[in-house]
């Protein structure tokens, strides 16, 4: 995982290093299995060997019936790109819903890109939870439980504009949202579930 900051963007990336000209680079991949520098709101966070993309380790999120959010402390922006990227996977745990991608903001008040298995046409969707509405939303042709997916969030906080593309586990794209919402001005970058069986590589 990495934050890089490239004159006033930002990127978060879960697993995958941008190489990219840089003024300063942050690396978290979760393989040193240790998720101190993370604030959590919420939820039971574990890094686990068990479900992983890539490498030894990876992050589980389990919330029961409850949303859940864990920010990087020190991954933060308040003009200019975020950019965040990774690998997200839904456990088929009898739960009908589940929620995993990214995010960025504050504590109930952020942006986040999400995939769930269970929500037909709103499979993926991009929310303002702050105002409660959903930016952008698609049933992305399906997405299906016990599969990594890749998602790439670009969230422009100058002119609020908001673009998330869902890539299978082979890169190859599914679907693409675009919408425009520019309540949140600044906040933290990291990772956003719902219920349990949620993880992130």
């Amino acid at each position: 995982m990495s934050f890089t900051k490239i004159r006033s963007a930002h990127t978060l990336v879960f697993m995958i290093l941008i190489i990219s000209t840089t003024v300063s680079a942050t690396i978290d991949g979760f393989e040193d299995n240790d998720i101190s520098e993370w604030s959590s709101n919420g939820g039971n966070w574990n890094v686990q060997t068990s479900f992983v993309y890539n490498g030894t380790y990876g992050l589980s999120g389990d919330n029961g019936n409850n949303h859940a959010e864990l920010y990087r402390d020190d991954w933060n922006a308040s003009n200019g790109a975020v950019n965040m990227s990774g690998y997200f996977y839904c456990e088929d745990v009898g739960l009908g819903n589940c929620g995993a991608g990214s995010i960025f903001g504050s504590s109930d008040n952020y942006y986040a890109t999400r995939i769930n298995p269970g929500g037909g046409s709103n499979s993926v969707a991009v929310r303002d939870r702050s105002e409660g509405q959903t930016i952008a939303s698609s049933s992305c042709g399906g997405i299906n439980w016990d599969t990594w997916y890749f998602i790439e969030y670009d969230i422009n906080l100058d002119d609020g504009s908001h673009d998330a593309k869902i890539y299978d586990s082979s890169m190859n794209k599914k679907c693409e949202l675009n919408g425009t919402d520019s309540t949140i001005s600044s906040g933290k970058a990291g990772v956003k579930t719902y219920k349990d069986g949620t993880k992130v590589d």
